[in-house]
């Protein structure tokens, strides 16, 4: 705008051009450039990315900066240095954004990764107890299975003790002359072994016996009255 103002140059399709022949040879494309520069906006950083051979990149723009360099940019002749800064810029942005965006994708791989884990941590969690809970049961199963057998074994024994007091008390009615009470004694004794499954020989056999004395012995009596 400086330059338009002073007279020294025109916009003729958009680029800056020397307004005569004369002012072209007194201000010749060198002191137009240094002019130019001196207008950039960014021509600190232009200056700083050209004394560092172009190896800088902290110099380069980026975001919103670099658009308005590219805004401004437009209808000027910017000369082959502010091309290529302009140009790698450009790249450098679209790099920094690139890597902006692998590091966003990267957190959401990790952030599913942990996620993952934790669900696995979970389930894991869950299958150990779940096998606990399986064992403890199985356990307690057998507890109780065992329990209940000695349950039945103990009342089993204690039917058989019944039946051996029966036959004992038939025989010592049987041995007092007390028939009668003898044969009830013996008589109790035959319907309770009739219950049970699986019965001690010994025992079958001192039941039938005391059952066929006290019988033989009331008929005896019976053949007496």
């Amino acid at each position: 705008m400086q330059l338009l103002l002073s007279g020294l140059m025109v916009k003729q399709k958009g680029y800056l051009r020397v307004k005569n022949r004369i002012y072209a040879e007194v201000f010749h494309q060198i002191w137009v450039e240094q002019q130019l520069s001196l207008m950039r906006p960014y021509s600190q950083a232009l200056d700083a990315w050209a004394i560092s051979k172009r190896q800088d990149e902290s110099r380069l723009l980026r975001g919103q900066a670099l658009l308005d360099a590219q805004k401004w940019s437009q209808g000027k002749r910017l000369g082959d240095l502010g091309y290529q800064f302009l140009g790698a810029s450009v790249e450098s942005d679209h790099q920094q954004v690139q890597q902006a965006l692998e590091a966003e994708r990267a957190k959401e791989v990790e952030a599913r990764l942990a996620q993952e884990r934790k669900t696995a941590r979970l389930q894991r969690f869950l299958l150990g107890a779940i096998g606990t809970a399986l064992v403890v049961t199985v356990g307690l199963g057998f507890i109780t299975f065992g329990q209940y057998r000695q349950a039945k074994s103990r009342e089993r024994q204690a039917k058989i003790s019944e039946i051996e007091a029966l036959v004992s008390s038939a025989e010592g009615n049987f041995d007092s002359n007390r028939q009668l009470e003898a044969a009830i004694d013996a008589i109790k004794a035959k319907g309770k072994l009739q219950q049970l499954q699986g019965v001690d020989a010994q025992l079958d056999r001192d039941v039938r016996e005391v059952l066929q004395r006290t019988i033989y012995g009331i008929e005896e009596l019976t053949a007496w009255i």
